[in-house]
């Protein structure tokens, strides 16, 4: 198994254990946990310094489907997403189903592509840094930053 496949096999069994990662999304390095992880939403504001309920994290998926469980997806809309903008890096706010809305971003990097193979499903996910100040992507900073909080951090 190659370290890169290695790193995700890893990632994802952090996740299923509950745990809070800092991983590469299409745009930045994002702190992620698995969607339903109360436990781990608890750990990201912490993080973040803000409620989830200030900002809404926005929820990775890993296909059009996995978004539709979650959230009400016209046909229309599902047609052209998929042949316009997703996989990508857009990010589009939907009927939640039971109410509300939500954010959802089907990402196109090999990473993501292959953690979601393995954890089959959503990942709430937000920019790494905390409320306030501009996302980092520098090793060192966000080691320095972040270091202090018991997440896991996977560059690739």
């Amino acid at each position: 198994m190659s370290s890169l496949n290695n790193l995700i096999q890893q990632t994802a069994q952090y996740l299923n254990k509950g745990g809070v990662v800092i991983a590469p999304t299409e745009t930045l390095y994002g702190l992620s946990t698995l969607y339903g992880n109360d436990l781990g939403v608890k750990r990201m504001e912490a993080i973040k310094g803000r409620h989830i309920d200030q900002s809404p994290f926005l929820l990775l998926i890993g296909s059009i489907e996995m978004g539709e469980s979650i959230a009400i997806i016209s046909n229309c809309l599902k047609q052209f997403l998929t042949t316009y903008l997703w996989p990508g890096h857009v990010t589009a706010v939907f009927k939640k189903r039971g109410g509300g809305t939500i954010a959802l971003r089907h990402g196109d990097t090999f990473f993501l592509n292959q953690l979601f193979q393995l954890i089959k499903q959503p990942l709430y996910s937000t920019s790494v840094n905390q409320h306030g100040t501009a996302p980092l992507n520098d090793y060192k900073t966000i080691c320095s930053t972040f270091g202090k909080f018991a997440t896991k951090i996977f560059f690739i």
